[in-house]
């Protein structure tokens, strides 16, 4: 086995001033955010300064273990402004904040999840250059790095919870003595509470740091007990993917789309971890038994089979709805595990100790990973502008499955970035009226519960583009006013059920019903069919758009709309294959074998069942 990591720092001096520091600044800035002063009224530098407060102590307690120096200190300063920079970001282009209303509780979240995932991961590379001078490390070291950061954090805050638990047991004790003094300090002001939870933890983490062989036999018994799991994902792994094939045919004849990549993902990155479990330092030759140990090897190319399936169920609903966030950060989760899988792959198929090339993939993904969450974090890879600029194209192209939502999703979801491409949208002369309309209806909008509620606005019958069938027939303005006032507002597009697809098959969104349709534009102009259909010798027009069609009758010199309903209704009344069908003359009116039956005022229409 290979030696341990250098033995941390005995000084308690340091990581308890730390820990009164950070509480301090805890105790500054949530008075601020309380009191509504500075900085606590910018939205630039309040995410900012909190992520310092949150991130900047562990990081120390972290490198202080291995040298407390120079280098120590210069790199906890380059942290500190990458901190800087990414909660500066956030808050001007991400989050933006509103501190001018009552906003106690405010704790951006995802971005600290990010922020503690980029920061575990370079932590070791940066312990391994205090100890050696080098930023190239051996994966043993890396392995031995992170499990003790990973165990020492986990211990401080059990022995913080602990401590809790302890202090409102007191609390309560001293209540039915009725002195409230204890419940008071703790309770009444929150600042107090994080000053003494950030000195508690940080005592917590330098015990913890001091026991080494706790620390040993921790990690080693938590990965004894987890590399037997690898079997078990395994087995799921195979089973599923003989499932998945035996299905396979019967789910493509039917266009039913019931892989999501997000469980997908899930299996990929737990057997992964799994994997590693059993690998642990590379310093075991066959840490399985061998049929067991041969097993694992050659069912290694099935997650890479997983992880592609992922990734191209991933990139069809990309391309389908246009990126979110959401599939931002499911294609880097993808990707990762496609590499994890590919490297892993090849380990397995090496002459060589079980897996032995797995530590190098390790390194590899790691800095691979360390680099796009750089990335992301800036306004380079930001996953919210990614997605604004895709969806925002997507509007003005006019594609497939853009509706009221998608302007909702800009408006909240991707942050400064999508209100600026919604400001862009409402001004934009090459884009269609309706496009400028709705892109300023959706900038107006204020609350994020608004966003179900929102929905085009009425679309104004000088902005329509109608094409009729037959050419020669005139669609005069009372007729354009009337579609105009039936065209109802875009609302969201109803999620589809779980087993059909949402992805387009031949050019259609199977599954996908939208509550109104993208409106009559030059790039997509909606037919106005003039057929007879009661029989009476004056052609009634019949106005397709969105999934739907309706109809209008002209009684003197005006028209209206009739309020029977055609039966079918199409999958997208307004795509390009029921305007050729229409063009070509490929139309016909049936008689009704069943005639209605009426009885008072209520109408029963009588349809054949079935067979």
């Amino acid at each position: 086995m290979s030696t341990e990591a250098p033995a941390p720092s005995r000084s308690f001096a340091l990581p308890v001033a730390t820990g009164l520091l950070q509480g301090l600044l805890l105790w500054w800035l949530v008075g601020a955010l309380t009191d509504r002063v500075w900085p606590a009224t910018s939205a630039a530098w309040y995410p900012a300064l909190l992520l310092e407060a949150v991130f900047l102590a562990p990081t120390l307690y972290l490198l202080s273990t291995v040298a407390v120096g120079r280098r120590t200190w210069a790199l906890l300063l380059v942290a500190a402004l990458l901190l800087l920079g990414a909660g500066t970001h956030y808050g001007l282009e991400i989050d933006h904040p509103d501190f001018s209303r009552p906003n106690p509780r405010y704790f951006p979240s995802a971005l600290f999840l990010v922020v503690f995932v980029l920061l575990f991961h370079c932590i070791p590379f940066s312990q391994n250059y205090l100890a050696t001078g080098r930023w190239r490390a051996p994966y043993t070291q890396l392995f031995l790095y992170s499990w003790r950061n990973a165990l020492q954090l986990a211990l401080a805050a059990v022995f913080t919870g602990v401590f809790w638990l302890l202090l409102w047991v007191w609390i309560e004790l001293f209540n039915m003595l009725g002195i409230h003094f204890p419940q008071v300090l703790f309770t009444q002001d929150s600042r107090f509470s994080l000053l003494v939870a950030a000195i508690v933890f940080s005592a917590g983490f330098h015990l913890a740091g001091s026991a080494d062989r706790l620390l040993l036999a921790i990690r080693q018994q938590v990965l004894a007990l987890l590399k037997w799991l690898a079997l078990v994902a395994t087995l799921i792994l195979i089973v599923f993917v003989v499932a998945l094939l035996v299905r396979s045919p019967q789910l493509m004849a039917t266009h039913r789309h019931v892989i999501r990549a997000t469980w997908l993902l899930w299996l990929a990155v737990i057997t992964i971890y799994l994997f590693n479990a059993g690998y642990q330092d590379g310093q075991v030759p066959q840490p399985y038994p061998d049929m067991a140990g041969r097993m694992l090897r050659y069912a290694t190319p099935l997650l890479l089979l997983i992880a592609g399936m992922a990734t191209y169920e991933l990139i069809v609903r990309a391309e389908a709805y246009g990126l979110t966030v959401q599939r931002v950060w499911g294609l880097l989760v993808a990707v990762l595990c496609l590499c994890y899988a590919a490297l892993y792959t090849r380990a397995a198929w090496q002459a060589t100790p079980w897996m032995q090339t797995m530590g190098l993939a390790n390194v590899f993904v790691a800095l691979a990973l360390i680099v796009a969450l750089g990335l992301m974090l800036s306004p380079l890879l930001a996953p919210e502008r990614l997605a604004a600029n895709s969806l925002a194209g997507r509007i003005l192209s006019a594609s497939p499955g853009v509706d009221a939502e998608t302007y909702m999703v800009l408006r909240f979801d991707t942050g400064q970035y999508g209100n600026d491409k919604l400001r862009e949208l409402s001004a934009a002369t090459s884009a269609d009226p309706t496009v400028r309309q709705t892109a300023s209806a959706a900038v107006a909008v204020k609350e994020n519960f608004e966003r179900f509620t929102f929905g085009q606005p009425k679309t104004d019958p000088s902005t329509l583009v109608l094409e009729s069938i037959p050419a020669n027939s005139e669609i005069d303005s009372d007729l354009k006013a009337k579609i105009a006032a039936e065209i109802g507002p875009v609302r969201r597009a109803f999620k589809p059920p779980e087993d059909e697809t949402d992805v387009p098959v031949n050019g259609e969104f199977l599954g996908r019903v939208e509550l109104g349709g993208a409106p009559c534009t030059r790039t997509s102009p909606c037919p106005v069919l003039f057929i007879d259909l009661d029989g009476d010798s004056t052609p009634e027009a019949v106005a397709f758009w969105g999934s739907s069609a309706h109809i209008f009758k002209r009684t003197a010199d005006q028209w209206s709309p009739v309020s029977s309903v055609i039966g079918n209704r199409c999958h997208r009344c307004d795509n390009a294959q029921l305007v050729r069908e229409l063009k070509a003359g490929h139309i016909k009116v049936s008689e009704t074998r069943w005639k209605n039956l009426q009885v008072g005022n209520d109408t029963f229409i009588v349809t054949e069942a079935s067979k």
